[in-house]
């Protein structure tokens, strides 16, 4: 139960977005502040947590604000900004006020398990031992309840109460879809739309892909057989990479 518990955290108040911080280091076009949200919003006064917000400046835009969530669990938000942003259509920019935030646990003052995160890295399959998911636990403390997908969707909540606006656009990739989507059904009447790419289901989802995996061999060999220049069995090649313990990309 606390792996479950400690995984959800690595997931991803009633106050405000914070005056502009960091204006120098923030993305032209773009205003830096922080959402000041409760670790648990039973306890409004106890510990709290500043979650850095980044949001652009056409403030007026006609079609109002666009909040891409990121995946993972454990992505951030604004330091990917300034690559997503590149990716966005020109138009998109004009019509939308894109928002972004790193979701509670994640970013530079997120949580930080040095232990876990060496022994899994960024692998959605590997199993951490059980001492790095303990010492995991005892670093994050009486908060480790706090991290799941229901904390985010408040906190997502509250962003859109700062930004004075009545409904949002979420765009969620991969474990993002998951998070966008529950907002929806917690706050359907402030949803104005919602994309869902990459997208992780609610029900019968199995976290080790093992449909996925499944079909990774007949993949691989139908993209050989449209490149002249794959030659030989790509399933077989790459279950000799694995044998051998050779990981990353060539």
């Amino acid at each position: 139960m606390r792996t479950i518990r400690l995984l959800g955290a690595l997931v991803l108040a009633t106050s405000a977005c914070s005056a502009p911080t960091g204006a120098a280091d923030c993305t032209p076009g773009f205003t830096c502040t922080t959402l000041h949200v409760p670790v648990d919003r039973q306890r409004q006064d106890g510990p709290s947590l500043d979650l850095a917000v980044i949001a652009a400046d056409n403030v007026d835009a006609p079609r109002g604000v666009l909040l891409l969530l990121t995946g993972g669990p454990g992505q951030p938000g604004v330091p990917l900004l300034p690559s997503l942003k590149r990716n966005v259509h020109p138009d998109v920019l004009r019509e939308y006020r894109l928002v972004m935030l790193d979701q509670r646990g994640t970013g530079p003052d997120g949580i930080n398990c040095p232990s876990l995160q060496e022994t899994v890295g960024g692998s959605d399959f590997l199993t951490p031992p059980p001492t790095a998911v303990d010492e995991c636990a005892q670093r994050i403390g009486a908060g480790l309840g706090y991290y799941g997908a229901p904390d985010t969707v408040d906190d997502i909540e509250q962003l859109r109460q700062s930004l004075k606006v009545d409904k949002l656009t979420l765009d969620g990739t991969s474990y993002g879809s998951f998070t966008a989507a529950q907002y929806g059904l917690k706050y359907p009447d402030h949803v104005q739309s919602l994309v869902l790419d990459s997208v992780v289901p609610h029900k019968g989802f199995d976290p080790m892909g093992v449909d996925l995996m499944a079909a990774t061999g007949p993949t691989l060999k139908a993209a050989c057989r449209q490149d002249p220049t794959c030659t030989t069995d790509p399933v077989a090649d790459l279950a000799w990479l694995v044998q051998h313990g050779v990981s990353g990309t060539t």
